[in-house]
């Protein structure tokens, strides 16, 4: 018997967090979620897709059949890795084997992985087959131990553009802004220089490397933690969300997010990503096959 239970509803978006499964470059954007297992145990996870808006994605599985469900119901698969630090390199983590998967992606209305866990932090990645695939489901877990289950804050801005001669290293930082401290406003306020710093260093791709290719290799996207109703004007005078994509070279720089006005405070996520030139590692999934994992 599994008394602790959670749930928590989710969606796939058309170009924004439908990644599609771990052959495309974009799988990292699906929806994600922690997973917190307080002693080690029992536990089940189900991912359910909610039935309509499916009907363009469902596809008949190959060799034929008549078997309806595909008429109306993705594909679906839902993989969990074990986080072993608070900071870590969503890129590098998704290459590994997950901890524990329903295996393949499947022609279900309800997938269930299910495993005994160790204590620790887990993250969970519902996916469908196909990139682009929209669609609503909902997650449960249930344990033999108490457990907890949210969804992991998508990063600021817009989605990575995808890239087919490298990939993205993305990394997330947590702030705040104190007033009276760290919270120095715009840099029309002599307090400027108060407010919190992230150094971002970008190395030398070497003389004997490939030349990088034209475009934006670093993205820093900054969201603060306030209700709508209560936002403060941060970075270039906008609400909510700022994002800068650009081009720099190899050197040291420093990070700093403010507010316009000084003395605001406030929590904020600040998100760097880096265009990383290196042979991207995929995967070879095939409908109903289950990936052969290299460790």
């Amino acid at each position: 018997m599994l008394p602790h239970r959670h749930q928590l509803t989710g969606r796939w978006t058309k170009g924004l967090s439908a990644g599609g499964c771990r052959n495309c470059t974009s799988y990292s954007s699906n929806p994600k979620f922690w997973l917190r297992v307080g002693e080690r145990g029992e536990v089940l996870v189900s991912l359910h897709q909610q039935r309509g808006g499916a009907e363009r994605y469902a596809q008949t599985p190959l060799g034929g059949g008549h078997n309806t469900k595909h008429q109306h119901y993705q594909a679906i698969a839902l993989h969990m890795w074990k986080v072993e630090k608070k900071r870590f390199e969503l890129t590098r983590l998704l290459n590994k084997a997950p901890a524990a998967s329903t295996h393949c992606h499947a022609y279900e209305r309800e997938v269930v992985l299910h495993a005994h866990l160790e204590p620790g932090h887990y993250l969970l990645v519902p996916s469908t087959f196909l990139a682009g695939a929209p669609g609503s489901f909902l997650i449960r877990a249930f344990s033999s131990a108490p457990i907890s289950l949210s969804a992991m804050k998508s990063p600021a801005g817009p989605p990575l553009p995808p890239v087919v001669d490298s990939e993205w290293e993305s990394s997330d930082f947590q702030g705040s802004w104190v007033a009276g401290s760290s919270a120095g406003g715009s840099r029309n306020f002599p307090t400027h220089w108060n407010n919190p710093r992230f150094l971002l260093s970008l190395g030398s791709t070497g003389g004997n490397a490939v030349p990088a290719p034209p475009g934006a290799n670093v993205r820093v996207g900054l969201r603060q933690h306030r209700p709508d109703a209560e936002l403060y004007a941060i970075g270039f005078h906008v609400y909510e969300d700022v994002s800068l994509a650009c081009c720099l070279p190899a050197g040291a720089y420093a990070i700093m997010p403010s507010t316009y006005q000084p003395d605001c405070p406030g929590s904020f996520t600040l998100s760097v990503a880096r265009r990383i030139h290196r042979k991207v590692v995929k995967t070879q999934e095939l409908l109903g096959e289950a990936i052969q994992e290299v460790s």
